[in-house]
């Protein structure tokens, strides 16, 4: 009976094992999307570019579920002021998959640091939709709002399907009432 016990415990042992390394085991991403950039709004309708976002870099996963990503997100067409050699990210996510698009890094012996907005992704990396901030005149601060804010959503061809993505992921936090 002994015997028996240690060979349940013994398979329990492994099983919960196996799956802890299975379930925390880095994955790497090589995606890009055809996405579009948009201004919400109803008078901003026309306001569309088409652009593409590309993901690289692994993705871990803690034994509690929190995803954390460590690698480049570029944005074709996009403008971001931090050099080359400083734009790796290291991003956690929420259990919604909302993270701060967040570049720190160090120039010159001084600390910098550039927000370019909230990034939403899905599970699975396959969906994604960028809350962009908008820059005061002056270059710092800035921010985004619901009415006439700029958003990035992939994969889209036109603001109907960027708009469904972007609700989607953002959800009831920030699509409530939904984005337009």
């Amino acid at each position: 009976m002994k015997t028996k016990l240690w060979i349940l415990i013994g398979i329990l042992l492994v099983t919960t094992f196996t799956w802890a390394f299975i379930y925390t085991y880095p994955r790497q991403l090589k995606v890009t999307m055809q996405g579009v950039m948009f201004q919400l709004g109803e008078v901003h309708k026309d306001k569309l570019n088409p652009t593409a976002i590309s993901v690289h870099g692994e993705l871990k996963k803690s034994i509690r579920g929190v995803r954390t990503f460590q690698g480049t997100i570029d944005i074709e067409g996009e403008n971001i002021p931090v050099p080359e050699e400083n734009r790796k990210l290291e991003l956690r996510f929420s259990k919604q998959g909302e993270t701060q698009l967040f570049y720190r890094y160090f120039d010159n012996g001084s600390f910098k640091q550039f927000l370019y907005g909230i990034l939403f992704i899905n599970k699975d990396f396959s969906k994604i939709a960028i809350m962009k901030y908008q820059r005061n005149p002056d270059g710092h601060g800035g921010g985004w709002n619901g009415g006439d804010g700029y958003m990035i959503s992939a994969p889209a061809q036109n603001r109907e399907e960027a708009l469904e993505i972007s609700n989607e992921l953002l959800d009831d936090t920030y699509a409530n009432p939904p984005l337009k």
